[in-house]
């Protein structure tokens, strides 16, 4: 194991059972025993010195340590509140790695790692969440124009009805009357014009009605003789 480097300061209250234990400043010039796993040691006492005297203190390189607990080769060491050496959890400052195991109570080997006052497993701050993209813009629903309807065809003008024949007068007696002319046939109307396809045309007109007949003049009866 390499000599420790050594730093001479003054004992600010009894060290003499802390051998080999976390001390930290309690001012420029004195140390005294670190009494929480929060406190920041400033190294390994290496010798016992009663309040007043003067403490070496190991601040880098290897020195002994007292186990707290079962320590590993390769184990972060920090210091528990009785100022001996423990297995470093999240928020402690790391004093060393450990080079050689040992068990509660007894004399582990350790690496100190002086000034490293990093908390361990400090969890790292959350990324910056990225920008959300821009939804596009939802495209026009464009509805098609409805085609215009075709016109209808013109409808042809009704025919003309014929007129009714006249009746021919009864003959006296005896005698057979003439037979009335039959009436002429009317005439067909005109059939209408067919609209243009696609285009729904107007309505067509109704041609008009035609005329009804007049009705023949019935012939006087004859006079009996």
């Amino acid at each position: 194991m390499a000599n420790p480097i050594i730093v001479s300061k003054i004992a600010g209250e009894d060290l003499t059972s802390y051998r080999y234990k976390f001390v930290k400043l309690s001012s420029d010039t004195e140390v005294v025993k670190t009494d929480s796993t929060s406190d920041n040691p400033f190294g390994i006492l290496q010798n016992a010195p009663n309040i007043g005297e003067v403490a070496n203190v190991a601040i880098a390189s290897s020195t002994q340590v007292v186990a707290a607990e079962s320590l590993a080769v390769g184990n972060q060491v920090a210091t528990d509140a009785s100022a001996e050496g423990q297995v470093a959890v999240a928020g402690q400052f790391v004093s060393g790695v450990v080079t050689k195991t040992a068990e509660a109570a007894k004399l582990a080997t350790m690496l100190i790692a002086s000034g490293d006052i990093s908390a361990v497993g400090a969890t790292g701050s959350t990324g910056i969440q990225g920008i959300t993209g821009i939804i596009g813009e939802t495209g026009a629903q464009g509805l098609g124009e409805t085609g215009l309807q075709g016109e209808t065809g013109l409808i042809g003008d009704t025919g003309i009805q014929g007129i009714t024949g006249i009746v021919g007068d009864t003959g006296a007696d005896g005698i057979q009357g003439i037979t009335g002319l039959i009436g002429e046939t009317g005439i067909q109307g005109i059939t209408g014009i067919v609209g243009e396809t696609g285009i729904q045309g107007i309505t067509g007109l109704v041609g008009e009605t035609g005329i009804q007949g007049i009705t023949g003049i019935q012939g006087e009866t004859g006079v009996a003789p």
